[in-house]
């Protein structure tokens, strides 16, 4: 596959899109019943109190994964870091099968 991937980061229109690739991964770990997170407490979050950080990973301008990260601080280290909270890439067939046939659905 040489369809390069661009990263985004993600704005305040694109949380549904978040919440959809938060609630897949949980059904991928099949912890679905433990999501509680809705658009509305994710757009507080992540872009009014900016406790996060999200990238969007596209291909063909079609998204195709996330990662949700936050800044930390090492108190023994005595630095900045930062603390990846969640990676999801939706399945690489799905991808294959959007790209060779250029009809990904829209999320």
């Amino acid at each position: 596959m040489d369809t390069p991937v661009r990263f985004r980061f993600a704005e305040r229109e694109d949380t549904p899109l978040v919440l959809e690739f938060i609630i897949e991964l949980a059904r991928y770990e099949k912890l679905e019943d433990q999501v509680v997170a809705d658009v509305e407490t994710l757009e507080r979050e992540l872009f009014d109190e900016g406790g996060a950080q999200v990238l969007i990973a596209e291909v063909d301008r079609q998204p195709v994964g996330f990662a949700l990260f936050f800044h930390n601080f090492s108190t023994f280290l005595g630095r900045r870091g930062l603390y990846l909270e969640d990676l999801y890439v939706v399945s690489f067939i799905h991808i294959y099968v959007c790209i060779r046939e250029r009809g990904c659905p829209s999320r």
